[in-house]
């Protein structure tokens, strides 16, 4: 049997049967996906919130802190240093 006889053949099989009859209604699928409402969040969901705002807020506290001190932390050796000298 030649190469092509074989595909011919197969081909003519393929056109014998009869498909599935199935029900092939993607846009029923789509709106079931879309009633679950959009605002709905997942318990993830709301423990990354909850660490993002704690992160947000301790961001806040460490940048006043920082901004609240004056004083070099490294002026203290200097004057230290002077001191002792004679």
């Amino acid at each position: 049997m030649e190469p092509l006889e074989a595909v011919d053949a197969l081909a003519r099989r393929a056109r014998a049967e009869t498909p599935p009859q199935t029900d092939v209604n993607v846009g029923a699928v789509l709106r079931a996906a879309r009633a679950e409402p959009p605002w709905r969040l997942t318990p993830l969901a709301w423990s990354a919130a909850v660490s993002a705002l704690a992160a947000c807020a301790i961001l806040t506290l460490a940048l006043h802190s920082n901004k609240s001190t004056t004083v070099d932390p490294i002026t203290p050796l200097f004057n230290a240093a002077e001191v002792q000298m004679p």
